[in-house]
């Protein structure tokens, strides 16, 4: 009943499944390290859930996961992760080792995959939380190892992820390293708007907006980038990142002059939006999208509203940001 297919197609692949599985796992703190932008070795870790000693086993099982139980709760996924596919994908196509120890437990474990086959499974003492590492990506096929990018190419989209999800998440600490150098950090932002500043820069024009119908909201950020002709959006609902061209037309709908950066946040119950469509989840489907589309449109002309407004002295209360 799930949307599978290929999900690791390369180390920025590998980053989001792994980033989503730490925030699954209530994590306060997620570092990454990666050499050659992930294809010689990526690490992550967390301290979150952590994964008892022996479960070790089946999470690199395909399709065992613990945030499903019944096939209705694929109706109402209120997880990033609810496939069981990332952990397996990753052991079949690299040399993996996980070390984990559960919250509560004063037993650590260890297990090491090699091709998808299991080669040490052993108790190990280690930290509360998480620790994967991903060495040697697509040793075992080679023409797919050589397709990837430069090492700074495939840094970039991992960059990229990390960013985003700093975004909406800005209860975390992230911190990325590279070769031994730290990379970027994003501390514990008070909300989005804070984590924005970072982003955007203290000095940019940033415009907000908030529509809300019944128990859906959707926020949007825009940041107008003198002299671009290029819109780029960032789309998270319900914390999942996503492409969605039904809200990139929403938000360009009807105004030429949307070029800029936007984030768009949107909040629904999970029940009313199907994220199991697509293989890499990247795509969504909303149960009422004409409901979505006018919320963001309404939203987006708000913000081209306000925009005018205040550039003739008239000021509004942004919205709040978690």
């Amino acid at each position: 009943r799930i949307a599978a297919g290929e999900v690791i197609e390369r180390p920025a692949s590998v980053a989001k499944e792994l980033l989503e599985n730490s925030l699954d796992a209530d994590s306060h703190n997620i570092t990454i390290y990666a050499e050659q932008g992930g294809k010689t070795s990526f690490v992550i870790e967390d301290d979150g859930a952590g994964i008892a000693f022996n479960e070790l086993p089946l999470a690199v099982e395909r399709y065992a996961t613990s945030k499903i139980s019944t096939l209705d709760d694929l109706e109402n996924i209120s997880t990033l992760g609810y496939r069981g596919e990332a952990l397996a994908s990753v052991a079949a196509v690299s040399r993996l080792e996980i070390r984990s120890r559960e919250r509560g437990s004063d037993k650590g474990g260890l297990i090491r995959c090699e091709g998808g086959a299991i080669t040490l499974h052993a108790e190990n003492p280690c930290k509360q939380g998480t620790r994967i590492q991903v060495d040697d990506l697509f040793f075992n096929l080679p023409a797919r190892r050589k397709f990837l990018k430069t090492g700074s190419a495939e840094l970039r989209r991992i960059i990229q992820i990390v960013n985003d999800y700093a975004l909406v998440r800005p209860d975390v600490t992230f911190r990325l390293f590279s070769d031994g150098r730290k990379i970027l950090e994003h501390g514990c932002a008070v909300n989005i708007d804070e984590a924005l500043k970072e982003r955007w820069g203290e000095d940019a024009k940033k415009y907000c907006a908030s529509r809300t119908s019944g128990r859906t909201t959707v926020r949007l950020w825009w940041n107008p980038i003198p002299d671009s002709r290029r819109v780029t959006a960032t789309i998270f609902v319900n914390g999942r990142r996503i492409q969605d061209s039904a809200v990139r037309a929403a938000i360009c709908g009807g105004e030429a002059a949307a070029y800029g950066e936007w984030l768009v946040v949107i909040e629904m119950p999970p029940e009313d939006v199907d994220v199991n469509i697509h293989p890499t989840k990247q795509e969504v489907r909303f149960r009422r999208s004409q409901e979505i589309f006018k919320l963001v449109y309404d939203a987006a002309q708000d913000v081209f509203a306000r925009r005018f407004s205040v550039e003739h002295g008239v000021s509004f209360e942004p919205p709040s940001g978690k």
